[in-house]
């Protein structure tokens, strides 16, 4: 990872996946940390679940879950150099932003339980040391029953 030098931008969660699951034979604990915004990384997902213990973490900005009342927005995907110009100011755009963010944590965490993988959400704006914390000792406590 040190060395490690991208050759474009964008995030492909499905390929690391498949990568991983091709390279490692024997059963591991599998930690994947991702924002989870990537395209089509489910079923890399359901097979590394089936041949691993896949613990999930996923990385959140709050921002990425409600916008702001602050006006005209230039927002950039960071992966593909999109540019889009939002209104966070009408209501309706904030309501439909949030009803997107709530669908696409649902249909994730409905993802990580279909498919027995424990996962831990942490969020950029607070530390995360205690959520780590807790979510390990929980962990600890089920798998020793």
């Amino acid at each position: 990872m040190l060395y490690f030098r991208p050759r474009g931008r964008a995030t492909d969660l499905r390929m690391a996946l498949e990568f991983m699951y091709r390279t490692i034979t024997k059963r591991s604990v599998i930690f994947v940390l991702s924002d989870f915004l990537a395209l089509d990384y489910e079923q890399p997902l359901r097979v590394a679940a089936r041949k691993h213990d896949v613990i999930a973490i996923t990385v959140t900005d709050p921002r990425e879950e409600s916008l702001p009342s602050i006006g005209l927005l230039d927002l950039e995907d960071p992966e593909t150099g999109d540019r889009v110009l939002v209104d966070s100011a009408d209501r309706r755009t904030r309501e439909r932003f949030k009803t997107w963010a709530e669908k696409r944590r649902s249909t994730r965490e409905a993802l990580f339980r279909a498919n027995a993988i424990d996962s831990l959400e942490l969020y950029t704006d607070r530390p995360y040391e205690a959520s780590l914390v807790r979510f390990f000792h929980r962990r600890a406590r089920r798998m020793s029953r």
